[in-house]
């Protein structure tokens, strides 16, 4: 196979892998309530506390429109609260509610127990070569993010 077949299907591949991870995922944090995207909101204000929505909008790559519905979901469910932020009247800030910490453990060992199901059979070195894969990928990407577009018809790359 040529290397440019092989990255195009390694690339559909990653692209699948992504979207079969997350309906399962989705399928099993929806027993708590969430959706896939309320859980990484949540896991995100686990990391920082206190994000605006803005930020979590960025986290989370959605509109600020939708992560408002979703945060006001999340606050009539009791998962978050949101307070004014001191340095802008106009924005807000998220919290996790101490109800939420409390339910954290149990949903990080949800999330334990899937990514051990997803990995199972692998060892530890495969494990690792596949991390340090992603990594490099994970750079090189977030530094193209960076750069303003190219236009496609000068460089089809």
């Amino acid at each position: 196979m040529s290397q440019s077949a092989l990255i195009a299907e390694t690339s559909f591949l990653l692209g699948d892998v992504t979207r079969l991870a997350r309906m399962r995922f989705d399928a099993e944090v929806a027993a708590d309530g969430l959706s896939g995207a309320s859980w990484r909101a949540l896991g995100l204000l686990v990391r920082e506390d206190g994000q605006s929505q803005a930020a979590l909008a960025r986290g989370l790559a959605i509109s600020r429109v939708a992560v408002g519905e979703m945060i006001d979901r999340l606050e009539r469910d009791g998962w978050v609260t949101r307070r004014a932020d001191a340095a802008d009247r106009r924005a807000w800030r998220i919290f996790l509610t101490p109800s939420a910490w409390d339910r954290m453990p149990a949903l990080r060992r949800r999330a334990q127990d899937f990514q051990a199901r997803c990995f199972a059979g692998m060892d530890d070195t495969t494990i690792a070569h596949l991390k340090s894969t992603l990594e490099t990928l994970h750079a090189r990407l977030s530094a193209m993010v960076a750069e303003p577009a190219h236009d496609l018809e000068e460089d089809p790359c």
